[in-house]
């Protein structure tokens, strides 16, 4: 029988959980479906974005600051899932 996936990683993480894994969520007090401020977009998420999207380096200052910007506010509400995505296929 099938199952949602939500309830495949619930069941995931309370097994983890059951063996000695932390909540990294917890400890860190993640927002969720806030990975893009969680994970420091402006230290590691932006950098991953310019070495993927060679295009970017060619604008000015403005632009790519004006790219990057809109890009963080599409991304900021986005699950992990969405991310990882976004950052596989590129802009």
């Amino acid at each position: 029988m099938l199952q949602p996936e939500i309830s495949l990683h619930n069941e995931i993480k309370r097994k983890l959980e059951e063996i000695g894994w932390k909540n990294g969520h917890e400890i860190l007090n993640f927002l969720k479906n806030d990975v893009v401020s969680n994970f420091y977009f402006e230290r590691y998420f932006k950098k991953k974005i310019l070495e993927l999207n060679e295009f970017l380096k060619e604008l000015d200052e403005d632009e790519r600051r004006d790219a990057l910007e809109q890009i963080r506010k599409e991304l900021e509400s986005a699950d992990e899932e969405r991310i990882l995505r976004f950052l596989r296929h590129r802009i």
